[in-house]
């Protein structure tokens, strides 16, 4: 399997995210649903509490992986793979790339959430070590 590599998000890369956010495929299990420039730039917003990494593969852009609420010591992390390369261990690379450096700023605890019907993300996360800790049900009505 080719090896990815995590790079700090630039805005150089803001057409290929929106792009990704675009796409119906990539959308169907977001947690939020970005549609404009500015809610994009500020998930791949890196400040002193936030790091947002490219995922990159052949130095093509597939994803990007954020790391949030570093001086908490519990990090949040946010993770989106490009459909067409879900499924083939890209996330799984990214997910110990960032776990190193989790690590190495002194993080002791990851947490991320994810939706129940993405099976194939809880079956990730599960495989790397997360166990679930919450349940919740959000439900909606159509007015």
């Amino acid at each position: 399997m080719e090896k990815i590599q995590l790079e700090i998000f630039d805005k150089k890369y803001l057409p290929i995210l929106m792009g990704w956010y675009s796409n119906p495929n990539n959308r169907k299990y977001m947690l939020t649903q970005s549609t404009t420039e500015e809610d994009a730039l500020k998930m791949v917003r890196n400040e002193e509490d936030r790091k947002c990494y490219c995922i990159k593969l052949n130095d093509n852009p597939i994803g990007y992986i954020v790391l949030m609420n570093i001086q908490s010591k519990i990090g949040r992390i946010v993770i989106m793979i490009d459909e067409p390369f879900t499924r083939k261990g890209y996330g799984k690379q990214a997910l110990f790339l960032l776990e190193e450096t989790a690590k190495k700023l002194g993080i002791e605890k990851l947490t991320l959430e994810v939706r129940t019907d993405n099976t194939p993300a809880v079956s990730l996360y599960k495989k790397v070590g997360f166990s679930p800790k919450y349940t919740e049900t959000v439900m909606e009505k159509k007015i």
